[in-house]
């Protein structure tokens, strides 16, 4: 007996209806056999129409969307315009690897339409201190700015660093908005020391906002800030 290909028989399926490694083989109908050819790599197998097919995976949200990114050196004032909309009702804004010219507070200022927020007695806050001398500790007495709700405290040292977080409900909508943040900063060194401080606050109206500005109450800043939208769903 000699090798080869089995012959064809009625009803069977010809070898030629697969022409390339990996293709697929399913009915197109009713006892109608046709021929899916691979498809790329990392597509998935789907349904299309009624009868399979390849196609790319659509990218899963996350939970954190960045929606700008400011770096800045020696400023006082750095203005982040139109971040806020819609489509958060949360957000987050990360300052990292802060430094400071001398002794001073950063804190923020919400915008609208590129204009900065002066109205007295909007920002309202209070919140824990603390430092590894623990006589820091404490509550911050609740206050009212007519400039900035604080962020971040630096005294100026060269080696100091300071971070901070602050989380911003519905700035964009017509309600009030919230905030609550937390700051960490560290002197370096052969004698370190470490401060840190949990605030929450809001600004009492009802404005919708577009943005925020960094300001400093005395000399200058150096750093990134980060704005990211919460995914409302």
């Amino acid at each position: 007996m000699t090798a080869g290909r089995i012959p064809s028989i009625e009803g069977g399926i010809q070898p030629t209806l697969l022409s390339t490694t990996g293709d697929i083989m399913y009915a197109s109908s009713a006892s109608n056999p046709a021929r899916l050819a691979i498809g790329s790599s990392a597509q998935v197998l789907t349904v299309s129409g009624g009868i399979p097919s390849w196609a790319t995976p659509a990218a899963s949200a996350s939970g954190l969307t960045l929606i700008n990114t400011t770096s800045f050196s020696a400023s006082a004032a750095i203005n982040v315009d139109n971040v806020f909309s819609a489509t958060y009702n949360a957000y987050k804004i990360v300052l990292s690897g802060i430094s400071s010219s001398g002794a001073g507070n950063l804190g923020l200022r919400l915008r609208v339409s590129s204009t900065d927020l002066t109205t007295a007695g909007v920002y309202r806050y209070g919140g824990l201190e603390w430092g590894d001398n623990v006589t820091s500790v404490g509550f911050v007495t609740s206050g009212t700015s007519a400039t900035f709700q604080r962020l971040l405290y630096l005294d100026g040292n060269a080696n100091d660093r300071g971070a901070a977080i602050m989380d911003m409900f519905e700035p964009f909508s017509t309600s009030l908005t919230l905030t609550h943040n937390w700051e960490n900063r560290i002197r370096p060194g052969s004698t370190p020391m470490g401060f840190g401080g949990v605030q929450h606050g809001g600004i009492n109206n009802t404005t919708s906002y577009t943005g925020f500005s960094l300001i400093a109450d005395a000399n200058n800043f150096t750093g990134t800030v980060r704005t990211y939208g919460l995914q409302n769903s």
